[in-house]
């Protein structure tokens, strides 16, 4: 209906209804985008973050990586001297391997922010959907009162 009624030149709340029909959309796709972003910190809890991604870290875990990289460096000048010979070599290579990934678990408090704003913005969206209502109605009213004093 908020459809038939944008076409007709004579409603004088042409733009109110506009602005409120494009809100309702917005609400409606932001709601959808992050209710999909909650399933997927359900299914996904856990983030691999590898040293190339580093760059998007916070300044700490950019510190801890660059000193795991430093590490690994030394590591490999260490096994390429001729001077020394390192017997667990390939355990300590494993090692870093293991140092170079770190794991971090969604915490739950950035499930409830999401979940919190999502029922805000249903909220937000029932009053939305209120306020189109009653846009229609009036429009309806206005419509047959026209109709009814042409007759």
């Amino acid at each position: 209906m908020e459809l038939i009624i944008l076409k007709d030149k004579d409603y004088e709340k042409i733009d109110e209804l506009k602005e409120y029909f494009k809100r309702y959309i917005d609400l409606n796709n932001e709601i959808d985008i992050l209710e999909e972003t909650l399933e997927n910190l359900d299914t996904n809890s856990e983030v691999r973050i590898s040293i190339e991604e580093g760059k998007f870290l916070s300044r700490e875990l950019k510190r801890y990586l660059d000193l795991v990289k430093e590490l690994e460096d030394q590591l490999e000048r260490l096994n390429n001297s001729e001077y020394i010979t390192i017997t667990n070599y390939y355990n300590l290579k494993r090692c870093i391997e293991e140092l170079k990934n770190i794991y971090i678990n969604i915490n739950s408090s950035l499930k409830w922010n999401i979940y919190y704003k999502i029922e805000e913005l249903k909220k937000e969206l029932k009053e939305v959907e209120k306020k189109l209502k009653e846009m229609v109605l009036d429009y309806e009213l206005k419509r047959s009162n026209k109709e009814g004093s042409k007759k």
